[in-house]
């Protein structure tokens, strides 16, 4: 980190500090609690939601306003691809 920007080793993308906005497209990124330990970063991160069951993905697909529209990405890859 310098100058309140956070910049990540793996990817190079910028983030400042601590608001958490990508530098560049302004995407705001989940914010945890940070603790530093013998020069090294400890994240608290919670437990990711449970995955959804599919007749609740199902329920939340009709009620968008979609449901005469399937598309890969919603359900999966078509059968026999």
């Amino acid at each position: 980190m310098s100058n309140g920007v956070l910049m990540c080793p793996a990817h190079f993308w910028r983030y400042r500090l601590p608001a958490g906005r990508h530098i560049g497209t302004g995407e705001q990124l989940a914010i945890y609690p940070v603790d530093i330990v013998e020069g090294e970063a400890w994240v608290e991160v919670p437990e990711p939601e449970p995955p959804k069951s599919m007749r609740e993905r199902l329920l939340e697909h009709a009620r968008s306003g979609e449901a005469g529209r399937l598309s890969r990405g919603w359900y999966g890859t078509w059968a026999g691809s």
